[in-house]
């Protein structure tokens, strides 16, 4: 799980609106008022954000060509077409803000369906947040290919190490399956020198840089 920055709001019709809320934000729904003016602009501008991928997991949800910064004219994101093709749901990091701060940017996120209906209401803790300021996923990250498995820095405290075993656990990152078989390719196709070892894939970014990481270091 890579560090997402969220710094560019290409819905920036979305932004002034919600930026008007002094305090509770207008209900959460998609199909309200305010879900039917901003829903997709939201779900587009992250999705710009996060280069198409599921916050949590790397796995791709949404071609690059339909969130390229040309679909948003006067911060509204135009495409509007039927044929658009996406997969995911709109996240709630923290399920507690859903109520009263529905439509926080700072809180909002794109992620795979699955990972979002095994995630629903459980408590987090913020050490892996993606977007925050404060995650960095080699400070707190280490990845086994041979397993397709997420695990805690080695480097971290004991707490640390709870509490990012609870976050992982808890965003779904090691329940992908396909990963492990994109990762087995990667790795097959190194060895036998069938890929530039700089190329990265389209998704599983963090997974395949760990992974790149250890063989370089297994190689020495």
């Amino acid at each position: 799980m890579k560090r997402i920055y969220k710094d560019i709001i290409l819905s920036t019709e979305y932004k002034k609106c919600v930026d008007k809320f002094t305090g509770d934000h207008e209900p959460y729904k998609s199909d309200n008022k305010f879900g039917k003016q901003h829903y997709l602009d939201i779900k587009m501008s992250l999705f710009h954000c996060q280069n198409g991928l599921c916050a949590y997991t790397e796995e791709k949800l949404c071609d690059e060509e339909l969130f390229d910064s040309s679909k948003w004219v006067d911060g509204k994101y135009i495409e509007l077409s039927d044929n658009i093709y996406t997969r995911g749901d709109l996240e709630h990091f923290n399920p507690e803000l859903k109520e009263t701060k529905g439509w926080l940017w700072d809180n909002l996120l794109m992620i795979d369906s699955n990972v979002n209906r095994e995630k629903r209401a459980k408590p987090i803790n913020p050490i892996l947040k993606p977007d925050s300021a404060t995650y960095d996923e080699n400070k707190y990250l280490s990845y086994n290919h041979k397993i397709n498995q997420f695990y805690p820095n080695d480097l971290l405290t004991d707490k640390e190490k709870k509490d990012v075993k609870y976050m992982i656990e808890t965003l779904g990152i090691n329940n992908v399956v396909r990963r492990n078989d994109l990762i087995k390719e990667l790795v097959e196709a190194h060895k036998y020198g069938l890929l530039e070892f700089e190329e990265e894939p389209k998704e599983y970014i963090t997974a395949w840089k760990m992974t790149k990481q250890n063989l370089k270091k297994a190689s020495q």
